[in-house]
């Protein structure tokens, strides 16, 4: 592998923490505060797709990088994600977010910031 290859991995690597911390951030925030980061009347699918890719790209990208428990929390909190029934990311963002599976959802990502 040349100096190069690890390089860019290791800039694969920062922009997938990046992406996902912010993310994150976004995710563990209240349903005012996450309309107001995400914006638009699509940002419950917005955020529950940029979650769920940018998750799945840290892990896939880790090599080892993450701890373990994290990595599998991650895990968990994507799988959460693909299985949120529609009604809490179609249609009206406020509607949506206000779901009551987004509770454990926005708990699990506050939870993940302090750990990443």
């Amino acid at each position: 592998m040349s100096v190069d290859d690890i390089s860019s991995q290791d800039d694969d690597w920062s922009t997938s923490v990046m992406y996902f911390r912010d993310a994150m951030q976004s995710l563990s925030l209240d349903v005012e505060g996450q309309i107001a980061a995400i914006g638009g009347p699509n940002a419950a699918w917005e955020l529950r797709q940029d979650v769920i890719d940018f998750g799945s790209a840290l892990i896939e990208s880790s090599n080892g990088r993450l701890d373990e428990e994290v990595e599998r929390t991650i895990h968990v909190l994507v799988e959460t994600l693909q299985q949120l029934p529609e009604a809490a990311y179609q249609g009206d963002a406020a509607k949506a977010l206000n779901h009551p599976q987004w509770d454990s959802v926005r708990r699990l990502a506050a939870t993940l910031l302090t750990r990443i």
